[in-house]
């Protein structure tokens, strides 16, 4: 984990363009950009994640010493610290790592400032308040953001049945069909805050979308119109 975030395709993903000397610096200004992100980030949430989990906390904390749950929370610490930026990128493959942390953290607070927890209504109306814009687009993901102003909005704004009426549509289509090659609409009606990546049309190359949908289905050719 801690090489993974030295690798060079991680860098890639953050349209890094330098070379030499100026590369290595800006990898370590990432480094020092990714650590405060984090830390402020979990200070934020951890009130209102220690008020809800209140109970399951301090089970643990009277099995264990105050040096067992530091260990756990510097083992969950660092893949954090080197991998943050793909993690807020591609989250659904970080969940784990980062609700190990949350419990881990909130743990060794449970042992010395048990009392933060009466502010866990701050917490929740800091992750209610929209994105707050400090980077360029490049760099657009270390931005606080939290999502649930975006989540919230998505109720009100898009049409939700509409969207599980195109995807239940493209699946019964694909299904029903005899042959070894389907064609379906694209879905139109897409919620924000969903990770979806569409898969290719009769005039484009395959993506991985059709190639895992192909799998799935038992088909040869499956595009979009």
């Amino acid at each position: 984990m801690l090489v993974s975030f030295l690798a060079p395709g991680n860098f890639n993903r953050m349209g890094e363009a330098e070379s030499g000397l100026a590369k290595w610096l800006k990898r370590m200004a990432l480094f020092g950009v990714n650590t405060l992100y984090i830390a402020f980030k979990a200070l934020i949430v951890i009130p209102l994640f220690i008020k809800v989990f209140e109970k399951e906390l301090k089970s643990i904390a009277q099995k264990i010493t105050f040096e067992k749950a530091a260990l756990a929370w510097a083992v969950s610490l660092i893949p954090l610290l080197f991998t943050g930026y793909i993690l807020n990128s591609i989250a659904r493959q970080f969940e784990s790592i980062l609700f190990y942390f949350l419990i881990t953290f909130s743990l060794l607070v449970i042992f010395k400032f048990e009392k933060i927890k009466q502010f866990w209504w701050v917490s929740l109306i800091i992750i209610f308040l929209p994105e707050m814009k400090i980077f360029p687009e490049r760099y657009a993901y270390f931005n606080i953001d939290f999502n649930m102003a975006n989540i919230a909005a998505e109720l009100f704004t898009t049409d939700l049945k509409e969207y599980e009426r195109e995807v239940d549509e493209r699946i019964n289509i694909i299904k029903s069909s005899s042959g070894d090659s389907v064609v379906v609409d694209k879905v139109k009606t897409i919620p924000g805050v969903l990770y979806f990546s569409e898969m290719a049309s009769e005039k484009e190359g395959p993506t991985f979308v059709n190639d895992q949908l192909q799998k799935y289905f038992k088909k040869k050719y499956i595009r979009t119109k």
